[in-house]
Order: C-alpha cells, then structure tokens, then sequence
C-alpha cells in the first residue's frame, strides 16, 4: 500500500511558488534522524520532515516541543511524507 501525502492548502490565484512560500506556524514534538532529513511529529500526530534549517541551527533533540515556521514544500529530498522547509524555530508555548 503506498501512503498518500494529503494535498497543499488552497490558495487564491498566484503562482505555485507562491504557494509553496506561504508561511505556516507548526507545533509538535522533534522525533529525530530520518532517512535523509529529520522528523517532526505534528500536534495532531501527523509524522513530517524538517527541510532546510535556518542558518546557525542544528537538527532538534528528540523529544524538543517546538513552534517552527515555515512552508510545506510540494517536492522534498526527504523521501519520508510531507516536508516542511524551516525558516524560524521557536520552543513550543507552555
């Protein structure tokens, strides 16, 4: 069986690109090394992977609450479900 990823947010008019970099808050918990990227488990149990961390940031620590922003990006070089291109990494509010 092969796991379909859900599809990108709709968005009105504009390009894919735009698409692509419309940013999203995200919180979850950091799970750590996947395949080629790490993992991040969403609030709602969604597994993703964490794509292009700002510069002077390491992968989280499994376990590591996070808020993150960023965008989902329609193709990754993760090869695990959805990807998630990082450009700000917070802790998660209380």
């Amino acid at each position: 069986m092969t796991a379909v990823a859900p599809p990108l947010p709709a968005f009105a008019g504009g390009s894919f690109r735009e698409a692509q970099m419309q940013q999203n808050r995200i919180t979850g918990t950091a799970l750590g090394r996947g395949v080629l990227c790490p993992q991040f488990r969403l609030d709602d149990g969604e597994q993703i992977s964490l794509e292009g961390l700002p510069p002077g940031s390491s992968a989280p620590a499994p376990g590591q609450r996070l808020r993150l922003t960023g965008s989902f990006l329609r193709a990754s070089r993760c090869q695990q479900g959805r990807a998630f291109r990082v450009t700000a990494i917070a802790p998660a509010p209380g």
